[in-house]
This record gives C-alpha cells, structure tokens and sequence, in this order.
C-alpha cells in the first residue's frame, strides 16, 4: 500500500508542475487559472480513485467530515472541492507574480499543494 501512496503523489506532483509550466510559458494559459484549478482537480479526482480510494480506507481528519456533513456531500467530494478552490488560487496568485522572488516562493508553496 505504501508504493500506491507514493505512485499517488508522484503522478500528483509530475501533473501539478506541468501544469504550472505551461500557465508560465503560455501567455493564453496565464489567464485562465480557474481552468487549470478544474483540471488539476479532475486529475486528483482520477487519481485518488484509482490509486487511493480502491487500495485504501477512508481516513478524514475531523474537520474534514464536519464540512462535508455541512455541506451534505461526502468527504471525497469535499475534499475535491477544496483542492479546486486551493488549487485556482494558486494558479491566480501564479499568474499575477509571474516573476521575482514572489514567484519562487510560490513555485516552493506549491509543494504543499501536492501534499494536501
């Protein structure tokens, strides 16, 4: 189960970082961060189906269950919203410091992203 995990992240964060390049070296992609925020959210939804949810238990932190019961949507689907939502705010705070060293900090954060 271990190496399913880590397949997961890597795959994660190959596809997050290609993304991120191509909102850097494309001039049309650097406006459209809630397209990349909805696709890289598809690509986590793939693959956490695929390679967590089948292998897996679910194992949601507390607050995590609290919203999805709010909201009355699953766990999953709440935490796909929240990778949405995270994830198209980075994108818009990318293309707004698109370089300096806001952008290479943002470039580092973006390792959290990967991880949530």
């Amino acid at each position: 189960m271990g190496s399913m995990v880590l397949y997961y992240f890597a795959i994660k964060g190959m596809f997050f970082f290609s993304l991120v390049r191509a909102q850097v070296k494309s001039e049309a992609l650097s406006k459209h961060y809630i397209f990349l925020g909805f696709i890289y959210s598809l690509a986590v939804a793939f693959l956490s189906v695929t390679l967590l949810l089948s292998w897996l238990e679910d194992n949601w932190a507390m607050w995590q269950i609290q919203l999805a019961s709010m909201l009355r949507i699953s766990p999953w689907l709440a935490w796909i919203g929240q990778t949405f939502l995270i994830s198209s705010f980075y994108f818009w705070l990318l293309s707004r410091f698109d370089e300096g060293i806001a952008f290479v900090i943002l470039v580092i954060l973006g390792i959290a992203i990967v991880l949530f």
